[in-house]
């Protein structure tokens, strides 16, 4: 019932945002824990959720520190579903200590409060299809192994290849704990796991040009401005479809719980990075040809083998095309490049 209160963290983030969006024109209410009061601020004052005119059904409570013990006791209270979207975090160094181990502490600490909380029905956490595909099979070595949600990476203690191998290892983490607390507690409430590939599309939570270009949308995005690097994996879906199994895995108890769910375009292995280039050509030609879209980059990208068919048979959905999630990225860039010389030319 759309009355019910669901919770929703890291709704100022790319995923988390849309999910929210989805809620709002659902009729939930919705209560979206933030980090500090200017972050409540920015999330209700965000063009696309004021557009759901949702004051009365969305709370914005502060939690400074997500890690604690007890840190959601209180957001909590009466609350129905629960969707655990926390935005990544970027970790200049120690990555063990600021990316690692906030995911795993983050995660147990929601789940150990959900435990005292009896009115939860369901938890949703999302996670990364960097917890099945071993790390070496990113950049480095092929394999014709086909990956699904059953699979798990084992977890790396040492980062030499930055960043991103750390944040693969946080979700690694963040999931092992998941479901050792699914096996030791065996709670009232089930748990599902979304398993997302490199996520395109329009990002909503961006209202500005410098804040547009960030996070996943780049790795297919920036080939187009000139980019050029090995760019890892070639697995993406659309943000529509992570936000919708996202709601529909917290909401629709007859979706299997205590489990996990991989979303990924297939079929399996056909899709390249480097395809953002020819997607933008014939959908933009005119901007290409003016310069705005140069299109002089290339990522190049590892074939994987990733098979979500399972997900689109549970949910009943079937996932749009990186295609369609470049195409709609690449039409929010005009957008906001349009309005900015517009601007320039008032001025």
């Amino acid at each position: 019932m759309a009355s019910e209160l669901l919770l929703i963290t890291g709704a100022t983030g790319f995923i988390g945002i849309k999910i929210l969006g989805l809620a709002l024109e659902a009729g939930y209410h919705v209560r979206a824990p933030v980090r500090s009061e200017a972050k409540a601020h920015s999330l209700r004052s965000n063009k696309y959720i004021a557009s759901f005119a949702a004051d009365a059904r969305l709370e914005t409570p502060v939690i400074e520190d997500i890690t604690i013990d007890g840190a959601f006791d209180d957001a909590l209270k009466g609350v129905t579903y629960v969707m655990q979207v926390h935005a990544r975090c970027l970790a200049p160094s120690e990555y063990a200590a600021q990316l690692v181990e906030p995911a795993r502490k983050g995660t147990t600490s929601l789940l150990y409060s959900a435990l005292k909380t009896p009115s939860i029905k369901r938890v949703v956490i999302t996670s990364s299809v960097s917890v099945v595909l071993e790390w070496k099979y990113w950049f480095r070595e092929s394999t014709d192994k086909v990956y699904t949600a059953a699979d798990r990476a084992p977890f790396e203690t040492e980062y030499p290849d930055g960043e991103f191998q750390a944040y693969s290892a946080s979700k690694i983490a963040a999931l092992a704990a998941t479901e050792a607390f699914v096996e030791m507690e065996k709670p009232r409430f089930e748990v599902v796991t979304v398993l997302p590939a490199f996520v395109f599309g329009r990002n909503e939570a961006a209202e500005e040009l410098g804040s547009l270009m960030h996070g996943s949308n780049t790795i297919g995005f920036g080939q187009v401005l000139g980019n050029k690097m090995n760019i890892g994996p070639a697995a993406t879906c659309h943000v529509d479809d992570v936000a919708a199994v996202h709601l529909k895995a917290a909401t629709d108890l007859s979706i299997p719980g205590n489990r996990a769910y991989m979303i990924s375009t297939g079929p399996p292995g056909e899709i390249k990075i480097a395809d953002a280039l020819d997607v933008v050509k014939k959908f933009f030609p005119e901007r290409v040809a003016d310069g705005t879209l140069p299109c002089t980059g290339f990522h190049d990208s590892q074939r994987v083998l990733c098979d979500a068919s399972e997900t689109e048979k549970v949910f009943g959905i079937k996932f749009k095309s990186y295609e369609e999630g470049i195409k709609d990225f690449t039409a929010q860039y005009l957008e906001f490049v349009d309005a900015s010389l517009g601007a320039k030319t008032v001025v």
